[in-house]
């Protein structure tokens, strides 16, 4: 999961579910923010197991993979960057899965947002083309992952 919004998402999942979580994102302030919400999340829910690295997806850092195995990954918005890299990134993903395990690929955890916004959200980043469904299921399957279904952005974009 990545840092974003002070690591929000990942603590949420450890504090609600009991899950041990590891972050991992390419900005350093995005790392350390994280790192200051677990603090204050401490407070709250004293048992919470979560962890913060700098690092990218593209090379998962070698901290995280001795971590390994994982039973979830999940990414969040920063996989449409990845649209022309992604068997790079499903290839370190499935590197550090338990056998059976899965992928969460979602475009944000804090708030609803209509497709008609992530499809601007991408315009606007100058992020290009995003994968179709089809293109997605494939690059997973390239990778040894099983596609379970998704919502297609194409119609809005």
């Amino acid at each position: 999961i990545n840092a974003e919004y002070g690591g929000a998402p990942a603590l949420d999942i450890a504090a609600t579910t009991g899950a041990a979580v590891v972050g991992v994102d390419l900005a350093e302030g995005h790392v350390e923010r994280a790192k200051q919400y677990l603090v204050s999340y401490k407070e709250r829910y004293p048992d919470i197991r979560a962890e913060f690295y700098c690092g990218s997806y593209y090379e998962i850092p070698d901290a995280v993979k001795a971590l390994a195995p994982f039973t979830h990954v999940v990414m969040q918005t920063s996989i449409f960057y990845a649209h022309h890299r992604i068997d790079d990134v499903l290839r370190e993903v499935s590197g550090v899965l338990e056998p059976g395990s899965g992928v969460l690929v979602t475009t944000d955890f804090l708030r609803k947002a209509p497709l008609e916004d992530v499809a601007e959200f991408i315009r606007l980043n100058s992020m290009g083309t995003v994968l179709s469904k089809e293109e997605m299921e494939s690059a997973l399957k390239r990778n040894g992952l099983v596609y379970c279904g998704g919502e297609d952005l194409d119609a809005h974009c």
